[in-house]
C-alpha cells in the first residue's frame, strides 16, 4: 500500500482567507451608505444592494425584474441609455439622474459611474455609486433664489441686476439698443422711520414700497432692491424725456401713504438717473448714485439727472483718497469690535474686528465709501494689513489684562484684492507673530464674492493659512454666488449665516428651513455656524432650538471701540 502525504495547509489557509475576504467586502456593501447597482450592458440589474433599494423605493426582487430605464425620466432615460451603450470606450463618471419615486416624488440622485471588464477584458456591465441629493440639491435652489433675489421685498437683488445690467451695456455696444438708464431711488429718512416705528415697521414699508415699484414697471424693466432702503430701476432704448417719465411714475407710487400697523406712513424719495447718452455705460450705477445724492442735498424729494455738474462728486472721492491716505499713516482710523457669542449660554466666543473713520471735518465716514476708494485707490492692502495689525495687538493687550479668555479669537475682512494679491500669507503671519498670539486667535472673513474674483488663487491661499492654523470664515452664506460646494472647495472652519436669513426665521418657515439646513450641514461637516444680526428674543430662541452654536448681533452687542468693549466685558459676558 502506497500512501501519498501532501501539506495542503496553505491552500486551506488560502482557502478561509478568501472566504474571510468575501464575507467582509459582502458586509461592507450590504452596509454601505451608497447605493450599490451592477447591471449589464442591456441595463439589467445583476446585483443591488439595500441601500440602493431604501433610495429608489422598490424592493430588491423588484429591481432584479426591472431594467435600470423603467424607474427614470424620459430625458434621463434616453441619456443613460447612450451612456450605456458607449460605456464600452468610456472611463468612470459622475452624473445625476432623475428618477419616480414610488410616493409620487421625483428624486434626484447623484451616479458615480464605472464599467466593468472581465478577466478577458470583456465588457460585462457597469457599476454605480449612488447617492439621494435631493435634499442638498433643493437647498442649494433656494440658497441660488436667496442669492439672486433680495430676502425681504422679493426682489432683484444687486447681483441679479449688476448681470442684467452687463447684459445690456453689451446690447448697447453691439447697437442692438439706443441707451441704457438706471434709476436710482432712495427713500428719505428712512431711519427716522425704523427709530420711531422700529425695525419690524420699516421692514413692512420696504415690502409694500418693493410692491408698488414692480407693479408700476413696464416690461423690459428692472426693479431692484440695491440695498437698505435703496432702490434702482434699469431699463432700456429711452430718450432723456422717458428716462425723466420714468422717474416720476416711481416717484408717484409714494402719492399715497403707506398701511403700516394701522397708521398711514407718508414717506418721500430722491431719485438720480443716469443715461449712456451722457456717460459710460460701466459708470451709470456710480453716475445714478451721485446723482441721487444731489437730488437728497436739496431736501425735496426730487429728480436729479447726472450731467457735466456732477463732477464735483468725483471730486469729493478724489479728496477723501488723499485724505485716506493720510489717515492711514497718521493713525487717525480706529477699530471697533462686535462679539461673537456662544448662544446657548451668551459665553464671549470671538469679535469681529471693524474699521472705523471719523473724519476731523466730515464726521464718520461710512466703511463701504472708505474700503471701495482704499481698493480703486490701490492701497485697499494697508488698510488691510493696519487693521490686522491693529486688531491683533488689541487682542493681545486683553489677554495680558486678563480681560477675555485664552481661546477668544479676533476676525478680520478681508478685501477680495487682498485676497488674490499674493502677500495675504506674511501680513496675516506677521500680525500674530508680532502680537505674540497663536494663529487659532487669528481668523479671516471673505465673502463667496470676494472668493470669485479668483477662486484658484484665493482657494491657495486661505489653504496654506488654514494649514497655518488660521481660521478661515465664509461671511455673509447664500447672498453671493452660493452654492454648497465651497463649504467642499475652501478650508472653511467657520460660516456666518447672513442676518437676512436670521431677520424672519423667527417667523418664516422657508427663513427658518434654511437656517437649519446651513446648521445641520455644518454640524456634520465640523463647521462652526455663526448667525448674524441676531436682534431679538424670539430669534435667539429660535437659533437654541436649530443648534446653531453661536451668533452675532446687536441682542449681546453693537459694536464698539476698544474701552466701550472694556467696559462691556467688565459686565462678566
Amino acid at each position: 500500500m502506497v500512501i501519498n502525504l501532501r501539506d495542503v495547509t496553505s491552500r486551506v489557509e488560502s482557502d478561509r482567507a478568501l472566504q474571510e475576504s468575501q464575507e467582509r467586502y459582502r458586509v461592507i456593501v450590504e452596509t454601505a451608505q451608497e447605493g450599490i447597482w451592477l447591471v449589464n450592458p442591456q441595463g439589467r440589474t445583476v446585483y443591488v444592494n439595500q441601500k440602493m433599494a431604501d433610495i429608489v423605493g422598490h424592493p430588491i426582487e423588484e429591481l432584479y425584474a426591472r431594467g435600470v430605464l423603467d424607474l427614470l425620466d424620459v430625458e434621463d432615460a434616453t441619456s443613460l441609455s447612450r451612456r450605456l451603450l458607449a460605456r464600452r470606450t468610456a472611463g468612470a463618471e459622475e452624473y445625476e439622474l432623475h428618477l419616480r419615486h414610488p410616493d409620487g416624488t421625483s428624486r434626484c440622485l447623484q451616479v458615480h459611474g464605472s464599467p466593468l471588464w472581465d478577466s478577458d477584458g470583456e465588457f460585462v456591465g457597469s457599476l454605480g455609486m449612488v447617492s439621494d441629493i435631493t435634499e442638498m440639491k433643493r437647498v442649494e435652489r433656494a440658497l441660488r433664489r436667496q442669492a439672486l433675489y433680495d430676502n425681504l421685498t422679493r426682489l432683484p437683488n444687486r447681483t441679479l441686476l449688476q448681470d442684467r445690467l452687463e447684459q445690456a451695456k453689451e446690447r448697447h455696444t453691439r447697437g442692438v439698443t439706443d441707451s441704457v438708464v438706471v434709476v436710482f431711488l432712495d427713500v428719505d429718512q428712512f431711519k427716522l422711520v425704523n427709530d420711531s416705528v422700529g425695525h419690524a415697521a420699516g421692514d413692512q414699508l420696504l415690502c409694500q414700497l418693493a410692491g408698488r415699484l414692480r407693479a408700476a414697471s413696464l416690461p423690459g424693466e428692472t426693479v431692484a432692491r440695491f440695498g437698505g432702503d435703496e432702490f434702482v430701476v434699469l431699463a432700456e432704448g429711452l430718450t432723456a424725456a422717458q428716462a425723466h417719465a420714468l422717474a416720476s411714475r416711481m416717484l408717484a407710487v409714494l402719492d399715497d401713504p403707506f398701511d403700516i400697523e394701522g397708521r398711514p406712513v407718508h414717506v418721500s424719495a430722491s431719485v438720480g438717473i443716469a443715461s449712456s447718452a451722457v456717460c459710460r455705460p460701466e459708470e451709470l450705477l456710480q453716475a445714478a448714485d451721485a446723482a441721487m445724492y444731489v437730488a437728497k442735498r436739496r431736501g425735496d424729494g426730487g429728480t436729479q439727472m447726472f450731467d457735466g455738474s456732477l463732477a464735483a462728486e468725483a471730486r469729493t472721492r478724489f479728496d477723501l483718497n488723499v485724505e485716506l491716505r493720510s489717515a492711514l499713516s497718521e493713525e487717525q482710523l480706529e477699530l471697533w469690535y462686535q462679539p461673537i457669542v456662544e448662544i446657548a449660554t451668551g459665553r464671549l466666543l470671538g469679535m469681529e474686528a471693524l474699521a472705523r473713520w471719523n473724519h476731523p471735518v466730515r464726521g464718520f465716514v461710512s466703511p463701504d465709501l472708505f474700503v471701495s476708494i482704499a481698493e480703486q485707490g490701490g492701497f485697499v492692502r494697508s488698510l488691510d494689513r493696519w487693521v490686522l495689525r491693529r486688531a491683533t495687538a488689541d487682542l493681545s493687550d486683553l489677554r495680558a489684562g486678563g480681560h477675555v479668555r485664552p481661546d477668544v479669537y479676533v476676525s478680520v475682512n478681508v478685501s477680495a484684492l487682498h485676497l488674490t494679491g499674493g502677500d495675504l500669507w506674511t501680513a496675516v503671519s506677521e500680525a500674530a507673530w508680532l502680537a505674540g498670539l497663536p494663529p487659532s486667535c487669528l481668523g479671516l472673513e471673505v465673502t463667496e464674492t470676494a472668493v470669485m474674483a479668483d477662486p484658484e488663487s484665493a482657494s491657495a491661499v486661505l489653504r496654506r493659512l488654514a494649514d497655518d492654523g488660521f481660521g478661515v470664515a465664509l461671511d455673509d452664506f447664500g447672498t453671493g454666488y452660493s452654492s454648497l460646494a465651497y463649504l467642499r472647495r475652501l478650508p472653511v472652519s467657520r460660516v456666518k449665516i447672513d442676518r437676512s436669513f436670521v431677520v424672519d426665521a423667527a417667523e418664516g418657515e422657508l427663513d427658518r428651513t434654511i437656517c437649519a439646513s446651513v446648521v445641520t450641514l455644518c454640524h456634520d461637516l465640523g463647521i462652526q455656524a455663526i448667525a448674524e444680526g441676531v436682534e431679538t428674543q424670539a430669534q435667539h430662541d429660535m437659533l437654541l432650538e436649530l443648534g446653531c452654536p453661536s451668533g452675532q448681533g446687536y441682542l449681546w452687542g453693537r459694536p464698539m471701540n476698544k474701552e466701550a468693549l472694556l467696559t462691556w466685558l467688565a459686565r462678566g459676558a
